[in-house]
């Protein structure tokens, strides 16, 4: 979903939000509620989220596995998992 120079990319809406990060609506508002999880933009009532803020988080939250932690430790060579 690039965005036009010059143009401002659309926002999602909590429940478009939910249905990416796989959270439920309640989950995204108890977030906002504790200042925790994705950033947010409100407008008026409105709760919207940045796609660029959406993916950042998804990053954020991204888990390692067993063999890519073995991996770097051996300095990007594959290591052997036992």
């Amino acid at each position: 979903m690039e965005a036009l120079p010059n143009q401002i990319e659309p926002l999602f809406n909590e429940r478009q939000y939910a249905a990416i990060t796989g959270e439920s609506v309640a989950t995204a508002r108890r977030n906002r509620l504790f200042r925790a999880g994705c950033p947010y933009v409100k407008l008026g009532a409105r709760v919207l989220y940045r796609p660029a803020d959406v993916r950042a988080y998804i990053e954020r939250n991204l888990q390692s596995t067993k063999d890519s932690y073995l991996a770097r430790r051996a300095g990007g060579k594959q290591a052997e998992v036992r």
